[in-house]
């Protein structure tokens, strides 16, 4: 083994082969990588292909890794990769996946292991008792390889975890936040790309606000509930990165674009979730904010163009009234979820202790309906894996919450995302949803813990005092 690993040594040691190492460090470094890997992305969905995304991806995970390049340049491959599928069955991507899977796997398991594992994060706790409790749930499944597959993405969105939160101690914390910021705005992007290219697709009738209908917007990998949910991640995320930087105003035009689609999207859960996080984000978006007047003045003068627009172009060509009036008929009722909470309830009263079994709603709802989840993640929660499951999903939402309520201006941000998807969890199932499990394994991890804090502050008081 010594042997082997001197020759991979002395080969990597090679001039030719350091001169192309710098030029994939610098290049995985700039964010030009981010955009090649979006347009690579884009082109897989687009064409709807398997393996180009997946490929390319694997590819480049390696690189970072060998190169010993920062391993958070992995999270807008883990983001776009998802944004990636389209193919009419999922289970079209089930081998590429798991051939990925196999690549994957090993060499960032010996990356994980290098050091000390370190597994002392109460949220984590809590996603082990979330996991146990599915596993228990398979007792009372009627259908056991959709449960075992349940059980099996829990273990993905734990080790996504137990990865980032080992590797954030070997780089500056500040760094990371700005990078997963501006990864997550990026993301944002592609998805508005993708948005456009549907739109040019599928609308014949050459109205714009017809695109943005509920039986209308499908991406393959997310619909528009899909869609509305990861916005309320994004926008606050890009918040956080021109609150830290607060040096590109570009960042404000995105984030209006991004609020401008969140908008479009006509999704009454997240409208609902939006108005009870929107009113934090602000208070600490501003208060973030150091330059508030010449802040403000720009600010203003945007919102004046916005509303020029909507005089000169929305309102005239009926876009507003079109939007009101698709919105009105949607309302905030709970039509059509009501038979869905009581299919989701009677199956709980069945099974109480541990549920009917992970991943089974689709299983129970398919004679009345299409949908695959119960729209409520208290219903789902409760029909899927019970009274134990409830108390182990509540241990890790109030963790959640109890750490992004310590002072740090990252896990503030990450409270309003949190409060989003909790509320907008109410009227669809944002828990449990792969893409949103994913992107909180990715983001989670990034908290500060109390003892860095209270260290922080600690310091802060001694360079005071001296």
């Amino acid at each position: 083994m010594k042997k082997l690993a001197d020759s991979f040594q002395h080969f990597m040691n090679k001039k030719w082969i350091t001169t192309f190492g710098r030029f994939l460090r610098s290049f995985i470094n700039h964010d030009l990588f981010i955009l090649f890997y979006l347009v690579i992305c884009l082109i897989n969905w687009k064409f709807q292909l398997t393996y180009l995304a997946i490929v390319i991806g694997v590819i480049f995970l390696y690189l970072i890794i060998i190169l010993d390049i920062n391993r958070f340049r992995l999270v807008p491959i883990l983001l776009f990769i998802l944004a990636s599928i389209r193919l009419p069955q999922p289970s079209d991507y089930l081998w590429p996946a798991i051939i990925g899977a196999v690549f994957v796997l090993p060499i960032t398991l010996f990356d994980l292991v290098k050091k000390p594992l370190r597994l002392n994060n109460q949220i984590l706790i809590g996603m082990i008792f979330l996991l146990i409790a599915m596993f228990f749930s398979i007792i009372n499944t009627p259908r056991l390889w959709m449960s075992i597959l349940g059980v099996s993405t829990m273990l993905v969105y734990i080790y996504i975890f137990i990865y980032f939160f080992n590797k954030k101690q070997d780089y500056s914390q500040s760094e990371l936040w700005l990078y997963l910021a501006k990864s997550f705005t990026y993301f944002g992007i592609l998805i508005l790309l993708e948005t456009i290219f549907f739109n040019f697709e599928v609308v014949t009738d050459n109205s714009f606000i017809s695109f943005f209908n509920w039986s209308v917007v499908d991406l393959g990998w997310a619909n528009t509930n899909y869609i509305a949910m990861i916005y309320l991640v994004i926008i606050p995320l890009t918040g956080f990165w021109y609150s830290k930087t607060q040096k590109h105003f570009y960042l404000i035009i995105m984030l209006l674009i991004e609020i401008f689609a969140f908008i479009l999207l006509i999704s009454r859960g997240a409208y609902v979730a939006m108005l009870v996080s929107g009113l934090p984000f602000f208070i600490v978006f501003f208060t973030d904010i150091k330059n508030k007047v010449a802040f403000t003045q720009k600010s203003l003068f945007l919102i004046s163009f916005v509303l020029i627009a909507l005089l000169i172009i929305a309102i005239p060509t009926g876009l507003v009234k079109n939007f009101f009036a698709i919105l009105n008929s949607r309302g905030l009722s709970l039509a059509g979820r009501e038979l869905l909470y009581r299919i989701g309830f009677n199956v709980f009263l069945r099974y109480p202790l541990f549920g009917g079994g992970i991943y089974t709603s689709e299983y129970y709802l398919s004679l009345v309906s299409t949908s695959v989840y119960y729209h409520n993640f208290i219903i789902q929660t409760l029909a899927t894996i019970g009274v134990f499951g409830m108390i182990a999903f509540s241990y890790y939402l109030y963790q959640v919450f109890r750490q992004s309520l310590w002072k740090c201006s990252y896990n503030n941000y990450i409270f309003i995302i949190i409060l989003g998807i909790t509320v907008h969890g109410l009227f669809d199932t944002t828990f449990y949803n792969p893409i949103i499990m994913i992107i909180l394994s990715i983001i989670l991890p990034l908290m500060l813990e109390k003892n860095v804090i209270d260290e922080q502050n600690r310091e802060e008081l001694t360079r005071v005092y001296n």
